[in-house]
């Protein structure tokens, strides 16, 4: 469990680093040549004065931080206007930290709760000047389904052994409905995938 709560994160930081990608801004592109000027500089290399000036840019599109036990996947726009969104759960059910010093866990930011259910609210999720979210609908994981439906298959097909017994897990089976609450709940080693309709 103590691995996993600093291996994973490490892990997934490396594996799922952010890509930058930069763009020439305020030049006019057809005055740029590959044939260096008189100083020995192509006409949009900038000096070392702007660049000290320009790169102190700092841009993020979530509110707030993801609890610690989620990690976003995968953010895309698509071609219908829909942005696909796909949240997971990082740990497992036997990866609850109950025996750390103080230390040790404050450093991990609350570690304990690793294997908990997440909770995440998509109207709150991003920045308003980022993507506002109008509505949300999850769906298979390869967004060629809605999830009501799946679950409604699922339980049509699958009858457990007692009547009253409650199925394992049962944050599995919570249905999402954006208008009621726009709060999702992952439990652990979950992905749940979205499409989220912008304002």
């Amino acid at each position: 469990a103590i691995a996993a709560a600093v291996v994973r994160p490490l892990a997934d930081r490396m594996y799922a680093s952010p890509v930058l990608s930069f763009a020439r801004g305020g030049r006019d592109a057809s005055r740029c040549s590959a044939t260096p000027s008189a100083g020995g500089r192509s006409p949009c290399t900038p000096s070392s004065v702007q660049l000290t000036s320009q790169i102190s840019f700092e841009a993020g599109a979530l509110a707030a931080p993801l609890p610690i036990n989620v990690q976003l996947m995968t953010l895309s726009p698509r071609s219908d206007g829909a942005v696909l969104l796909r949240l997971s759960h990082q740990f497992s059910l036997d990866e609850a930290i109950t025996s750390l010093s103080t230390q040790i866990v404050d450093r991990l930011e609350g570690a304990s709760s690793f294997a908990l259910l997440a909770k995440v609210n998509l109207s709150q999720l991003f920045r308003p000047s980022a993507l506002s979210v109008r509505h949300a609908t999850e769906v298979s994981l390869t967004a060629n389904q809605d999830k009501v439906s799946i679950l409604k298959k699922r339980r049509e097909a699958l009858r457990w052994p007692g009547a009253d017994e409650e199925p394992p897990h049962g944050w599995r089976s919570l249905l999402f409905n954006f208008s009621a609450s726009p709060i999702v709940t992952l439990g652990p080693m979950e992905i749940k995938t979205f499409l989220l309709q912008p304002m």
